[in-house]
């Protein structure tokens, strides 16, 4: 079985005070850990914080692909399959020897990750 990519791969302290995502009511970072529904409100409706988002996310989940790739082969395995919509934005495709491209209309994307995260 290859080796996944968990959600929690990025890490809920890489939204600290730095990266200037607030905690509390009103922020993305709660007690129990990351509110996805409002990291979601928040980049699905501004772009700046897209970009923001993917400054914290991209490094950490481009080191795990990698580490999962590695994974995959070390332990015997003759081709790892690495599914990430951010392929070549976290670097992951010099880890590759192909890439294939499946395409679907903007809102089907938005409307399965949405359905497929619980997000709004």
């Amino acid at each position: 079985m290859p080796a996944a990519v968990p959600p929690t791969a990025v890490k809920v302290g890489a939204f600290g005070s730095q990266t200037g995502w607030t905690t509390g009511p009103a922020g993305v970072v709660t007690a129990d850990g990351l509110d996805r529904a409002e990291l979601s409100a928040r980049v699905f409706g501004d772009p700046n914080d897209l970009l923001r988002l993917n400054a914290v996310v991209h490094p950490s989940l481009g080191d795990a692909v990698a580490r999962a790739a590695g994974e995959g082969t070390a332990s015997g395995n003759r081709r790892v399959v690495i599914e990430a919509a951010v392929l070549f934005e976290i670097g992951a495709d010099g880890l590759c020897d192909e890439v294939w491209f499946v395409d679907c209309p903007p809102e089907e994307r938005i409307r399965r990750l949405r359905a497929g995260r619980g997000l709004r």
